[in-house]
């Protein structure tokens, strides 16, 4: 056998092999994504696992993995995947919005941040974006900034009742209760059987009752 024969062997050979890891790792993504929707995430985590060893250039596969741990509430791991799929694809807004969630899930709120603002820099226009920018915000007392990026997420989707309550949280941060009130029944007609949003009302009611007979001043 000629040394051309072997070398075209070879080349055939490892061509075939990349094909058929290729469709391997295509097979074992869809079968995790079936397992994932039927909420059979070990299973569903097995898989992915497998499209990952087979094919590690592809970034939805370490996306994939990633939303399954995040589904499992395993925080800590699915920012290592996440974190893996962004460096392979930097321009997918929801790999940058789940890392968020996953470090959100650690109440790691500056890391959280910092990813929902790369998102928000992707889709200007998405109100799930806001909202995640502004509960980072929030979670780190910057109550001015968070109002602010909750209304523009209202100016999307101003049909949420709790984008409406978290901004009555962030302007009750800033002492600003009469339009934290007003956010608060807003949220209430939104939803008026959440609740929550009653007992808001009421305590901002029960203050403005201790304020006028002289038993609070501010």
């Amino acid at each position: 056998m000629s040394i051309w024969t072997q070398t075209v062997e070879k080349v055939v050979k490892f061509t075939v092999d990349n094909i058929l890891e290729v469709e391997s790792a295509e097979k074992y993504y869809q079968k995790a994504e079936e397992l994932r929707v039927r909420n059979r995430l070990d299973g569903a985590i097995s898989f992915y696992e497998k499209a990952i060893n087979a094919e590690p250039s592809v970034y939805i596969y370490w996306h994939g993995m990633g939303s399954c741990l995040l589904d499992s509430e395993r925080y800590k791991e699915a920012i290592f995947y996440f974190e893996n799929a962004s460096n392979l694809e930097s321009n997918d807004v929801s790999v940058w919005s789940n890392l968020a969630f996953a470090y959100i899930g650690l109440k790691q709120y500056r890391n959280a941040l910092e990813a929902s603002e790369k998102a928000l820099q992707l889709e200007q226009d998405n109100h799930l974006c806001w909202s995640t920018y502004a509960f980072c915000l929030q979670n780190l007392n910057r109550y001015k900034q968070a109002k602010e990026a909750y209304q523009m997420a209202i100016n999307f989707e101003a049909s949420n009742p709790e984008y409406w309550k978290n901004l009555g949280l962030c302007w009750q941060g800033l002492k600003e209760y009469k339009k934290a009130l007003n956010a608060y029944r807003k949220a209430e007609e939104l939803n008026p059987n959440n609740p929550e949003y009653t007992q808001l009302i009421l305590s901002i009611q029960d203050r403005s009752q201790k304020k006028k007979k002289g038993l609070i001043f501010w």
